[in-house]
């Protein structure tokens, strides 16, 4: 017996997924240029969908040879910490090169250079 039905074509979610990524990337580059900060935002891909993130992280920061690599955290406490997990804690522990963490919540946004360096001040 067969069925003359649509399949299920995962290419359409990874056109979908690049897409996304590249307006991330096109935002990003905005928000740089607009604080004076220099850089590259890529979009790395894996072909194992059973490898671990932060191990697919730690190849592309090498492949690009990243001198930093900056990524969000999501602030999950407790039960759902552990039963989730953290890509960043566990890409932190791996990485080879310095790895700036910005918390998804509390951050203030900087627009300047010198409010940047006072921030810095203040947390010291």
């Amino acid at each position: 017996m067969s069925y003359d039905a649509p399949g299920y074509d995962p290419s359409y979610v990874r056109t979908a997924l690049l897409e996304e990524g590249a307006h991330v990337i096109d935002n990003a580059v905005a928000s740089m240029k607009q604080a004076g900060v220099q850089g590259t935002p890529r979009i790395a891909e894996t072909d194992l969908a059973d490898n671990d993130v932060a191990h697919c992280i730690l190849r592309a920061a090498n492949d690009f040879r990243a001198d930093v690599v900056v990524m969000g955290t999501h602030g999950r406490r407790g039960v759902r910490r552990l039963v989730l997990g953290s890509v960043a804690e566990r890409f932190l522990r791996i990485a080879q090169c310095p790895v700036l963490m910005i918390p998804a919540h509390g951050a203030k946004p900087v627009t300047s250079g010198a409010q940047a360096t006072e921030s810095i001040k203040e947390t010291s």
